[in-house]
């Protein structure tokens, strides 16, 4: 491999954070509005103050996943987008045969709520790193590069 291959975001992406903040924002202003009122009961201020919590432990998660991928010849760099950390691995430090796919399935009952493929990267560390398809436009190309770059293929 001798070309460096960046990871490219589903423009939905940026318009899903933005339609959460919003999402929290009017029910911010939803509860502080009803504290006012003494007529609505508390398990309305509770509940929507829950609620808010939740999307903000959520928009979290999702958030932390938000890593700009560059794969060079050398090394994997990883940006992180929220924290502004930047973790380089050197192929070498990525343990021969671990960069698999891996299917998440999570299931509300007997239905399907949400279907995850990701790429699970072992470290000679003993950590994992995983990169989610549904948050990159060139999921595979950046899975191949990887594979590539680890075990040194043209």
């Amino acid at each position: 491999m001798t070309e460096t291959v960046n990871s490219k975001f589903y423009s939905t992406i940026w318009l899903t954070a933005f339609l959460y903040g919003i999402l929290i924002f009017f029910l911010i202003v939803i509860c502080v509005g009803l504290a006012g009122n003494k007529n609505y009961r508390g398990e309305l201020i509770f509940i929507l103050a829950l609620a808010v919590i939740l999307s903000g432990f959520y928009i979290q998660r999702a958030f932390k996943r938000l890593i700009k991928v560059a794969v060079t010849p050398d090394a994997l760099i990883l940006n992180y987008l929220i924290s502004e950390k930047k973790v380089t691995i050197q192929h070498a430090d990525i343990l021969h045969e671990s960069v698999i796919r891996e299917r998440e399935t999570h299931t509300g009952g007997r239905v399907i709520v949400s279907d995850i493929v990701k790429l699970k990267i072992k470290l000679n560390t003993g950590k994992n790193f995983y990169l989610y398809e549904d948050y990159y436009e060139n999921f595979d190309e950046l899975a191949e590069a990887i594979r590539r770059a680890r075990f040194k293929l043209e």
